[in-house]
């Protein structure tokens, strides 16, 4: 809950256009902590965190949403058509950006496969559709949003390897369009990362790319290697 938040201590770093940034770290270390201020889900922070050069406290909530696409671990999907899910009933998202997007993160075959393709109605939301289908159209949805910046809680977890490589191919189409800040779970997923930020106890310990953090034999390479030991 948020009564129990993690404390964050001298967490500083930037990020320019485009760019990949990737948190790690274990459980409770503050990476989601991270993911939550930068969506103005937390406030009475000291320091400042800046989009271009606007304060986020200067900035409403809509602002922030406009700006701002969050994709997190449990999809939210309505009891609506699939066009519905993308766009959100945004009206200046057109049917082409809808559709380039989809196809874009390899799910628009999926959808035409299904009763009137984009106008299919799914029934209680997530239960018609896997958790898969449901991430990816949730990457369509983030692609097609005009935000510049995604925050992603990396949702690959619950996801059978079969569509894992779907997945994976969808994330990497949806981070290439966009400035990307990545809560990773599986570190196989941000070896390319422009940076990665290992996180414990709420600082950061680490940062740099993969290779530096693989070269430096610390607590990122340790996580890393770990996690292949298990796979």
């Amino acid at each position: 809950g948020f009564e129990d938040k993690p404390v964050l201590n001298d967490v500083s770093f930037s990020l320019k256009q485009g760019q990949l940034l990737a948190l790690v770290g274990p459980t409770g270390s503050g990476k989601t902590t991270v993911l939550r201020l930068l969506s103005k889900l937390y406030d009475g922070y000291t320091g400042q965190i800046m989009l271009d050069s606007t304060d986020l406290n200067t900035l409403n909530l809509t602002d922030v949403r406009q700006l701002i696409a969050v994709v997190n671990q449990e999809t939210t999907l309505f009891s609506q058509s699939i066009a519905f899910n993308i766009t959100l009933g945004n009206p200046l998202i057109t049917k082409e950006k809808m559709i380039e997007s989809a196809q874009k993160v390899h799910v628009h075959d999926f959808i035409m496969s299904l009763p009137g393709g984009y106008v299919y109605c799914l029934t209680q939301g997530n239960r018609s559709l896997s958790a898969g289908q449901a991430q990816l159209i949730s990457f369509a949805r983030a692609l097609a949003s005009d935000s510049p910046i995604i925050l992603l809680d990396e949702a690959t977890a619950s996801v059978d390897s079969l569509a894992e490589k779907a997945i994976q191919e969808g994330l990497d189409a949806l981070l290439a369009d966009k400035t990307a800040i990545v809560v990773a779970h599986r570190l196989s997923t941000i070896q390319h990362a422009d940076l990665i930020l290992a996180f414990n106890n709420g600082s950061v310990i680490e940062y740099g790319d993969h290779k530096t953090l693989m070269k430096q034999a610390g607590f990122y390479a340790k996580l890393f290697k770990m996690q292949f030991a298990d796979s």
